[in-house]
């Protein structure tokens, strides 16, 4: 990171407009470290970016505030204007929020999140409920599904236009996302469910175990396009 920040202070356009033009970056932070100098990058670059991406390698260290001085100079109250694709691994719930609100709402099409939640006893509040992210029409979430928790709801219900969300759970919790899946809080315009199910090694299960074969039924059913991925240790095979 300082070998990059000292080569855009060196650019032209960093040195007439304090600018750096960068559309697309992806950082990932080092062993039992976090991100080091990126909140002056994001400041350099944010009008710029049109996809980001930051993976936090662990979350037993100090969290460095990435957006805690985040005021556009510009007296506008969006920090990411041009933002299209945003992904974050390891991020926490107030995190989360300060990212979502960060973006302009109209721009958002691509949304990845892995190990990244509101807490559990998390209440959305009005300002979030109220939400709408128009043009959101891909939401990854990596990290197993559990039904009490507020996030994949609360991203269905700012996405109206929906058209593929991804999910991942162990086969225990398997019926509990079909029933959300089968659920009114799923956007009338989803096509693409894809979901990630982890099996113990040596165990089996395809579109006609008693357990997945609701979910194939449901897929016939809405006309959603099939995606499913069995993984275990081992390995994994998709049907589709």
């Amino acid at each position: 990171m300082d070998a990059l920040l000292g080569h855009i202070h060196a650019t032209p356009i960093f040195q007439e407009n304090n600018r750096a033009v960068i559309q697309r970056l992806s950082v990932q932070t080092d062993y039992q470290k976090d991100f080091h100098r990126l909140p002056e990058l994001l400041g350099l670059c944010r009008t710029s970016l049109r996809r980001l991406n930051l993976d936090r390698f662990f979350t037993n260290v100090p969290i460095t505030e990435l957006l805690q001085d985040a005021k556009p100079e510009d007296g506008s109250t969006v920090y990411f204007p041009n933002l299209i694709s945003l992904g974050l691994v390891k991020f926490n719930t107030r995190e989360l929020i300060a990212f979502i609100t960060s973006v302009d709402p109209m721009k958002l099409e691509h949304l990845s999140l892995r190990d990244t939640f509101l807490g559990y006893d998390f209440i959305v509040p009005d300002e979030l409920a109220n939400l709408r992210l128009p043009y959101l029409k891909e939401v990854i979430v990596g990290g197993n599904f559990r039904p009490e928790n507020p996030t994949v709801g609360w991203l269905c219900q700012i996405a109206p236009n929906l058209q593929l969300l991804e999910l991942s759970t162990i086969r225990e919790r398997l019926p509990a996302m079909i029933e959300f899946f089968a659920s009114d809080q799923i956007p009338k315009t989803l096509k693409e469910p894809r979901i990630w199910i982890k099996i113990d090694k040596y165990d089996h299960l395809d579109p006609e175990s008693p357990d997945l074969a609701p979910f194939v039924q449901l897929l016939k059913e809405r006309g959603w396009k099939r995606w499913i991925c069995v993984h275990m240790s081992c390995g994994s095979w998709v049907y589709e």
